[in-house]
């Protein structure tokens, strides 16, 4: 820890920090590669096209929600990497409830799906969709822990890797919900 900052992480080196992002990235890679095989199971056993009354609009609104909080996650960067640690929380509070609501309307898209989970297109929707919630609440168990840490100053100008994870785990999380959406609504 920085002598003059008792609470804040200590400073990485330049090394650490390339391994930290390097090791992160394969870790992302390797979830990719299970929502590919989650994706999959689609067309193995559903096949192409969309079956007749299935409505892609709460999907589409959690698209659009998850997009747009990607720019308060990574303005939450921005803001740690120029030392405003209060517009780095306030960032992080902001997505975190725009992915408490993009979670909510997933939830809601389960209760009103169109198409029943016994038939081979609901089953695998569903199979996506809870592998997929899985990663949202992941995602949001990290960003209420980062504001935890950024209440409590912990991040700094010199050490905010772990803020930055938490904005590449959260893109990813929307990168990954607008993949399925494409998969299940247009190819």
């Amino acid at each position: 820890m920085h002598q003059g900052a008792v609470n804040t992480y200590e400073r990485l080196s330049q090394r650490q920090l390339n391994t930290f992002r390097g090791s992160f990235g394969l870790l992302l890679v390797a979830e990719a590669m299970i929502f590919v095989t989650v994706f999959s199971t689609r067309f193995v056993f559903a096949g192409r096209g969309v079956p007749a009354g299935f409505d892609p609009t709460l999907g589409v609104i959690v698209t659009g929600l998850f997009l747009v909080s990607l720019w308060p996650a990574w303005r939450a960067v921005r803001a740690i990497a120029s030392g405003r640690q209060a517009a780095m929380t306030r960032w992080l509070a902001v997505t975190w409830w725009l992915g408490l609501a993009a979670f909510g309307l997933v939830v809601a898209d389960w209760a009103t799906l169109s198409v029943p989970a016994t038939e081979r297109f609901g089953g695998a929707y569903l199979l996506a969709t809870i592998y997929h919630a899985l990663h949202i609440v992941a995602g949001l168990v990290a960003l209420l822990a980062l504001w935890t840490s950024g209440r409590r100053e912990r991040f700094s100008r010199d050490n905010y890797w772990a803020v930055e994870a938490g904005a590449l785990l959260w893109t990813f999380v929307a990168a990954s919900y607008l993949a399925l959406v494409l998969v299940f609504n247009v190819l």
